[in-house]
């Protein structure tokens, strides 16, 4: 399965996507490339003066792995990243790593870790690490014929978030 998108937001902004789903691969679950940019903003030096043109771009690579091991679904991906702003460049790595865990056959209990990573920004010559923003979350589902209810706890920048949803499907084919 192979599905290419792009889609332009305001002007001179634009993200492009390619996603490729292997179906001869037991652990390899997909493959995803994708390229945001933004072009043309003005450049100003510290006296305000405009000095040119200021260009973003940022690549991902993903590799999505995922597996069964006994009745708890794993998942992994790993990220390539690449960033240019201006004159400015760098690239890294990122890991993220869940899995979800059925307690019942309602009940699905899942954890993940988010952007376990380093990335390398070079500024004049020199190259800086910076961590990623590292992310847990710990969550929980309760599903039952067409309702489906979860709560997540987030822990991410010194912060707790929790987070609520739901889901109603109608017909088997309309969701809300």
């Amino acid at each position: 399965f192979l599905s290419v998108g792009y889609t332009s937001w305001v002007e001179n902004t634009t993200k492009s996507s390619v996603l490729y789903i292997p179906s001869w691969s037991m652990f390899l679950k997909a493959v995803s490339v994708d390229y945001f940019t933004i072009s043309g903003l003005k450049e100003y030096n510290s006296s305000g003066g405009e000095i040119g043109s200021l260009n973003y771009n940022d690549t991902a690579v993903t590799f999505n792995i995922g597996a069964k091991l006994y009745i708890i679904d794993l998942g992994l991906n790993l990220k390539i990243i690449s960033e240019k702003i201006s004159s400015y460049s760098g690239n890294g790595y990122g890991l993220d790593a869940g899995l979800i865990f059925p307690f019942s056959k309602q009940i699905k209990i899942g954890v993940s870790y988010l952007n376990s990573g380093t990335f390398k920004l070079k500024v004049d010559e020199e190259k800086i690490k910076i961590d990623l923003p590292q992310t847990l979350r710990a969550g929980v589902s309760y599903q039952k014929e067409n309702f489906l209810f979860d709560i997540d706890w987030e822990r991410a920048d010194s912060e707790s978030i929790l987070h609520f949803g739901g889901e109603i499907k109608f017909q088997d084919k309309y969701f809300i």
